[in-house]
């Protein structure tokens, strides 16, 4: 009809304004997840890390005192293990994020079983000190890697609903442990039967992560929730 069209200074600034937004999260929901195998892989590796943490960390220095270790060397020791932790949730974070998180995460579970065995036959300060590191910096950093990996397997959109959801094992485990431990070693006299089935719980946790069925992307790639193994 011959009319010009009239730019929109509203409608230009609001389709700038749309093509600046970030991509809407992706991933699938939580009954999704639910029912992929990596997901109970994650939740029962995620219910020993608490079985085992909590325990650790109320019960170590009684242990190690039980043990006849001097008060103030159980509580070195238990410091040590609070401070091998915190570089242990760094390093494990740093090295996923070059090597993928299956092998850190297992390594982690693996390193804090045999830092409890050799807690439970440590003979010095010097053998003490390094079960203490050992579970020290195998604890923490299971955090951290469970939380990418629910994100590298189901994205972020329903991430806070699927994390809390393989969280909330970890602190049921947790809250049973630290009073079956109590209770175990009041009725026995020492921790030997609180500690080997930990161990046992922990191998099977390091196995268990070892099925996860990750696929490393190449760093220029972009990724979406659709390439991760969800079998």
């Amino acid at each position: 009809d011959g009319r010009k069209e009239v730019n929109n200074p509203a409608k230009s600034a609001s389709e700038a304004s749309k093509a600046a937004l970030p991509p809407q999260p992706l991933g699938i929901g939580l009954r999704q997840a639910m029912g992929t195998s990596s997901f109970w892989l994650l939740v029962g590796s995620y219910f020993v890390c608490g079985l085992t943490a909590h325990m650790l960390s109320v019960h170590f220095v009684p242990a190690a005192i039980g043990a006849g270790y001097a008060p103030l060397k159980a509580a070195t020791a238990g410091g040590l293990m609070g401070g091998a932790s915190i570089v242990g949730i760094w390093a494990s974070g740093f090295i996923s994020d070059f090597t993928g998180r299956k092998i850190p995460l297992a390594s982690l579970y693996l390193l804090r079983g045999v830092g409890l065995i050799m807690l439970m036959y440590s003979f010095n300060n010097t053998t003490l000190y390094l079960s203490a590191i050992m579970i020290g910096f195998g604890t923490l950093g299971t955090a951290s890697l469970t939380a990418g990996m629910v994100a590298d397997f189901y994205g972020v959109a329903s991430m806070g609903t699927i994390l809390g959801t393989v969280s909330m094992g970890h602190q049921i485990a947790g809250g049973i442990s630290v009073y079956l431990a109590g209770m175990i070693a009041h009725e026995s006299g020492n921790y030997h039967w609180v500690f080997l089935p930990s161990v046992f719980f922990l191998f099977a946790a390091f196995l268990a992560c070892l099925f996860l069925r990750e696929q490393r992307p190449h760093p220029t790639e972009a990724t979406t929730p659709a390439t991760s193994p969800l079998k």
